[in-house]
């Protein structure tokens, strides 16, 4: 192997190694940029989530009516914060065991569980079963519940017998 050879090897590879590093460094800006808008979106139902899924508008205007609002990000915040006068709402969590589903849903507050899956409504509703999902269309309430009522009508989602 000659001199030069060994150069423009080693030329070849330097070129190599500089196009890594720059899709690499690519990669990560791209990555970065993606994730600044994200902040503000947070998960469906986060009370601090101003993006579309997000409720921070509903925790603004409770706030405005003189509820206190209070954000519990684990069980033990929350479990602290329910008592005789307060609703704890919360979305389905299945990473929560039934024992903690359970200690959540058997507190001395209201609790409102949206958008439930088939295990928390049988938790919920003893016996209950899956049965298919309703029409994406408002439906309004079929009875005399003041509150069902108030609420007017809704777009019900899964069904549960």
């Amino acid at each position: 192997m000659t001199v030069t050879e060994v150069a423009s090897g080693r030329r070849s590879l330097l070129v190599w190694g500089i196009i890594v590093l720059v899709l690499v460094a690519a990669g990560i800006i791209g990555s970065v940029l993606s994730s600044v808008g994200r902040w503000t979106e947070r998960d469906a139902f986060d009370p601090e989530g101003a993006g579309p899924r997000g409720t921070r508008a509903l925790v603004t205007i409770l706030r405005e009516q003189g509820i206190d609002v209070v954000i519990a990000r684990d069980r033990a915040t929350a479990a602290a914060a329910v008592g005789p006068a307060t609703t704890l709402v919360t979305p389905d969590a299945p990473v929560l065991s039934d024992d903690a589903m359970s200690e959540l849903l058997d507190s001395d507050g209201d609790v409102v569980v949206i958008d439930p899956r088939s295990r928390t409504a049988r938790m919920l509703f003893e016996g209950s079963d899956p049965a298919g999902v309703a029409p994406d269309e408002p439906a309004s309430p079929e009875c005399g519940l003041a509150d069902a009522q108030r609420a007017g009508p809704v777009i019900p989602g899964l069904l549960f017998t």
